[in-house]
């Protein structure tokens, strides 16, 4: 069927609305300055301008796209259990990935203001980066940002921030253990109480946070340390006896009890109130909000 006047106007208009938004998506990427040989930067770069939801999952899809890597469900080990790398600000580079996150509570069920998550497009150099991610402003799409400054969004919102390379150079130090002051020297056989906030501590199957919860222990729970602590995926776990049953925590959210001393002879309780125990969601809400 001919086309009257009107649609040949109408088919002009849309093409060329299809053609000023390939020309600003193009133009966009040209001003972000991303070097075309990284591969997340890249992937990422091809969903801009289109709806892909929150900033978490999106990243995680990017990477596994770009590099084959599967990021687990925790908010900071998870990059650890993909082989990234940790690297300082005044070094990131495309394709980095900035996670704004609480250090105190980053495990799968994690959801507070402020956590965010943007792959970097171009460093600065004055403690900001020019990035890309998805739901800044809340309505699941994928944006560009310039100008962003982690260090500042994290202590708006009382939080910290990380940034990870995958596929790091050669020399490139990598984070393989906790701070010594995160350890309170627990050890197999004392008695302690859970530290960890009102989020409480998250109980695990195995020492991995690639393992889903198993029970959240209250803080203030009472527990008994079962075994000594053993390094795996960057900090220290202990196997722990508890109300809800055995089974695995990061050592540095437990504080060692002393025993309660009754004629020379030891009790078998520890010192401290048991906080309740709080049943684990099955159904894990990762939301990431934008900032």
């Amino acid at each position: 069927m001919p086309l009257s006047q009107h649609r040949l106007a109408l088919v002009g208009i849309l093409l060329a609305i299809v053609a000023t938004f390939s020309v600003q998506v193009a133009s966009a990427a040209e001003e972000a300055n991303t070097p075309p040989s990284n591969p997340i930067a890249a992937r990422a770069l091809r969903d801009l301008g289109t709806w892909q939801g929150e900033c978490w999952l999106w990243m995680q899809r990017v990477v596994l796209d770009a590099t084959g890597r599967k990021i687990g469900f925790d908010y900071t080990e998870g990059f650890f259990e993909a082989g990234a790398v940790e690297v300082s600000l005044k070094d990131a580079q495309a394709g980095d990935v900035i996670q704004v996150v609480s250090d105190r509570f980053h495990g799968p069920d994690a959801d507070y203001r402020g956590l965010h998550t943007l792959i970097v497009l171009e460093n600065n150099g004055d403690g900001s980066v020019n990035g890309i991610d998805s739901n800044q402003n809340w309505n699941g799409m994928v944006e560009l940002r310039f100008n962003y400054n982690p260090a500042e969004k994290a202590a708006e919102y009382g939080l910290n921030y990380h940034v990870y390379r995958f596929g790091a150079a050669p020399g490139t130090t990598t984070r393989t253990s906790l701070p010594p002051a995160a350890s309170k020297g627990v050890r197999a056989g004392d008695l302690a109480v859970v530290k960890a906030g009102p989020e409480g501590l998250n109980l695990r199957s195995e020492a991995s946070t690639a393992k889903a919860p198993v029970a959240l222990l209250g803080d203030g729970t009472q527990v008994t340390v079962l075994t000594d602590p053993m390094t795996a995926g960057g900090r220290q776990w202990v196997k722990i006896s508890t109300p809800a049953g055995t089974g695995w925590v990061a050592a540095e959210f437990l504080e060692k009890q002393a025993a309660a001393s009754d004629g020379g002879h030891t009790s078998g309780s520890g010192a401290g109130t048991t906080a309740p125990l709080r049943p684990f969601r099955n159904v894990l809400t990762m939301v990431s909000f934008g900032s």
